[in-house]
Parts: C-alpha cells; sequence; structure tokens
C-alpha cells in the first residue's frame, strides 16, 4: 500500500484541483450505462429494451477506449477533448430524445452505440498526464496507484 505521503508528493505537483478532477469526471462515464438502463427502462417500459441499449454502449466503450488512448498518447489531450466531448454530449442529447419520442430500438441502439463510442477517455487523459509529471518509476507506480482509488471511488 503507498503512504498517504507518496500520494501527497504527487497530488502538490498535479494540483489539488487536478487531483479532485481525477475523481469528479470519471462520474458521469461510470453513470452513463446505468443512467441509460434506468432512462430506457423507465421510458419503453422495458427492461430488454434497456439492457440491450446499456449493451450497445458499453461494447462501443470497450471497443473505442483504447483505441482513445492511444489517440491520446500521440495528439495529447486537447484534441480528444475538444472533439470527442461534444460528439459524447450531443450523442446523449439525442439518445434521450430518441427515447422519449419512441424512436424504434435499432435507432435507440446505433445512439447508445454513438454514446459508447465517443465517451471521453477519462483514465487514458490521465495517464498521458501523469506520465508527464511523474520523475520515477516508483512515482509512476504510486500515479497508477491513485488512479485506481479514483476509478474504485467512481464505479
Amino acid at each position: 500500500m503507498r503512504s498517504l505521503s507518496q500520494y501527497g508528493v504527487l497530488v502538490r505537483r498535479i494540483g489539488v484541483f487536478y487531483a479532485a478532477l481525477l475523481f469528479v469526471v470519471r462520474l458521469p462515464v461510470a453513470m452513463t450505462i446505468f443512467g441509460t438502463v434506468t432512462f430506457v427502462t423507465l421510458e419503453r417500459g422495458s427492461v430488454a429494451d434497456a439492457g440491450l441499449a446499456s449493451a450497445a454502449l458499453a461494447v462501443a466503450t470497450a471497443v473505442a477506449q483504447p483505441l482513445h488512448g492511444r489517440w491520446t498518447q500521440h495528439a495529447g489531450q486537447r484534441l480528444p477533448l475538444l472533439l470527442l466531448v461534444p460528439v459524447c454530449a450531443a450523442a446523449l442529447v439525442a439518445l434521450v430524445v430518441a427515447t422519449r419520442s419512441g424512436a424504434s430500438l435499432p435507432v435507440l441502439l446505433a445512439l447508445s452505440a454513438a454514446v459508447g463510442a465517443s465517451n471521453v477517455p477519462v483514465g487514458g487523459l490521465s495517464r498521458v498526464r501523469w506520465g508527464q509529471v511523474t520523475h520515477s518509476v516508483e512515482e509512476a507506480r504510486t500515479a497508477t496507484s491513485l488512479e485506481s482509488v479514483a476509478e474504485e471511488l467512481a464505479f
């Protein structure tokens, strides 16, 4: 287990604001699948449709996240954030509007997949940032440990 002092060194280096963001920015990503299953169930009255929609979202996220991580590693954080955030927000709005308007299941599945494919790769973005500010293997391990704590708390 990492000592709190090791975490403190990294938090001071990266900034308290950024460290707090490690947790906060994961919440929307963590809650998107749960929100989708709940919303679609309530709007359509079908747990099966909701399960399929959330599955489409989850699979698309699983496929896209490594690609987003690689993109972030090569392009930096700014471009992926500037492009993915509005696309994901638009896809979420479209999913809500389509669900409320009684769109067909294939439309809901496509929109759910669009949300998943455009989910912001918070973990990848953060790991790239940690890679820039850690100065040793031990610090990198501590940063990874801190990332794991943030992930678990968010989920």
